[in-house]
Order: structure tokens, then C-alpha cells, then sequence
């Protein structure tokens, strides 16, 4: 008795090599991953980050020069009015500049707070909170996926070009410190700490609440303009409904079209 066989095809196990910097990427992110863990497990689940704000008399990407007295005399303010009073609070990436959401804050936004600000040389370095607002837990799912983020000043002030730069005026207005895809400022990314935060953490339930209140209250109005908003008919309902009322009215259909009744039989209603 012959055997009986088949031949079927191969599937091959090769896998293109992955290229070197793809791999030194993904054990970073995995790095980075580990850490946020271990930040969260050392601050009773809080993810509090550290690293650059901005940078003094350093021309960032922008091509923008922040001179150490205008910057440093704005930096105390910030550091008085908001940070030691608990609300210096940021925002999910900057607001439009044409709007006047610019120069203030707006709740549902809001991700994070800083917790505390001082110079290291020509660097100002902040320590962060990221908070449990909706934006806040966009910021919190990618430092768990290992994610780089990083922050940006956001400010407003008279721009002056010189000696191939251009300088923030004396007028400048600090107002937040923003995440956001790509800094402006060189190395401006926050990197959850690995050590348990020893400093003052307060209580932000109230601000996470209403950003979730707010969220949820957009998402509603938009549930009701969707329902209340009825798609215009298409180009064959309204030429039946026409056709289907000169039927109606005794005229003709249409060219060729029979008058009276006969013409056409009744349509349903969902025709238009």
C-alpha cells in the first residue's frame, strides 16, 4: 500500500534584522517604562517627573533667545504666585495664540502641575505632577508606554531680532509651562523620578473633578447636535419627492412622464 502525501508549502521563519537604532529605541522605551513604575510604586501611585524648563541665554529651535534677567525675573513671579500656592498648573500642548485661550487656562485641558522650579546653571528645572485630569491620564498611559515628553514654556512678549536671534522682550509674560510633541528648548524632556518625592503634594481633587465634569458636558452637547442634526437628502430622494408630488398635483412626472394618476405609485416616506 503506497503512502499518501502532500506537499505543502514552506512558511519561512526569517525576519528581517532589526536596524540598530530601532532596537536601542525600544530598550529605551522599556527603560523608561521600568522607571515610570518604579516612580509610581516609591510616590503611593502619584507619577511625579523631573528635568529642564528652559534654558537661559541659550538660542533655542525656534531660533529665540531668553535672556537670564528677563527670564529669572519671571521665573520668581511664577515661582510665588503659582508654585507656591499650588497652582501652577499646565496644560495637554499650547492653546492657539490667535484665540484668547493663549494666556489662560483652560480646565478641561489641564495635566499636570508644578511642583517646584530652581536654576542649575543656566537651566531651570522643574519637578512635575501629572494629575489624573482626562488630559492628565493621556500624559500618565505614555510615560507607562515609555514614551519621551516633553515640556514648553508658554509666554507672551514683544519679539526683537538681533545678531541672528531673536530676543524675548522686557515685556515678556510667563504663563504656563505645556507638554508638547517637540520642545522648543534643547533636552526640555521630564523623566519620572526614582526616588519618593519629599516635598509638599496637595490635594487637586477639586480641579480633577471639574476637568472631568467639563469633559463630560462637551461630550453630551456633542451627543445632542449629532442626533439634532439631520443629513441633508440625497440627490435621487429629492428628485423622487418632486416627481412624487406633481404626481400628487395631476402635472406631469417629468419628461415623458404620464400625468395624472398612474404616473408613479406612491412612495414611502423614508424616500426623502
Amino acid at each position: 500500500m503506497g503512502l499518501l502525501g502532500a506537499c505543502l508549502p514552506c512558511r519561512s521563519l526569517w525576519r528581517a534584522p532589526v536596524p540598530a537604532e530601532v532596537a536601542l529605541e525600544r530598550q529605551a522605551e522599556r527603560s523608561r517604562a521600568a522607571l515610570c513604575r518604579r516612580s509610581t510604586a516609591q510616590n503611593a501611585g502619584r507619577l511625579i517627573v523631573q528635568g529642564v524648563l528652559q534654558r537661559a541665554d541659550w538660542k533655542n529651535k525656534n531660533g529665540r533667545v531668553y535672556t537670564r534677567d528677563i527670564l529669572g525675573r519671571e521665573v520668581e513671579k511664577y515661582r510665588l504666585e503659582k508654585v507656591e500656592r499650588g497652582r501652577a498648573y499646565g496644560e495637554f500642548d499650547h492653546p492657539d495664540p490667535t484665540t484668547p485661550a493663549f494666556r489662560e487656562l483652560t480646565v478641561q485641558n489641564i495635566s499636570h502641575l508644578v511642583l517646584d522650579v530652581h536654576w542649575e546653571g543656566e537651566n531651570l528645572v522643574g519637578t512635575i505632577e501629572i494629575l489624573d485630569t482626562p488630559a492628565g491620564q493621556h500624559l500618565q498611559e505614555s510615560y507607562r508606554k515609555g514614551r519621551r515628553l516633553g515640556v514648553s514654556s508658554r509666554g507672551w512678549a514683544t519679539l526683537v531680532k538681533r545678531d541672528e536671534a531673536v530676543y524675548i522682550h522686557e515685556d515678556f509674560d510667563l504663563i504656563a509651562f505645556d507638554y508638547v510633541a517637540d520642545p522648543s528648548t534643547y533636552g526640555a524632556y521630564m523623566e519620572p523620578i526614582d526616588w519618593a518625592w519629599r516635598g509638599p503634594l496637595q490635594d487637586h481633587s477639586d480641579v480633577v473633578q471639574e476637568a472631568h465634569r467639563v469633559v463630560r458636558q462637551h461630550q453630551v452637547n456633542l451627543e445632542k447636535k449629532a442626533r439634532l442634526r439631520k443629513p441633508p437628502p440625497s440627490k435621487t430622494k429629492r428628485v423622487a419627492k418632486k416627481a412624487y408630488l406633481k404626481y400628487l398635483m395631476g402635472a406631469p412626472a417629468g419628461a415623458g412622464g404620464v400625468a395624472g394618476p398612474g404616473a408613479m405609485p406612491p412612495a414611502p416616506a423614508s424616500a426623502w
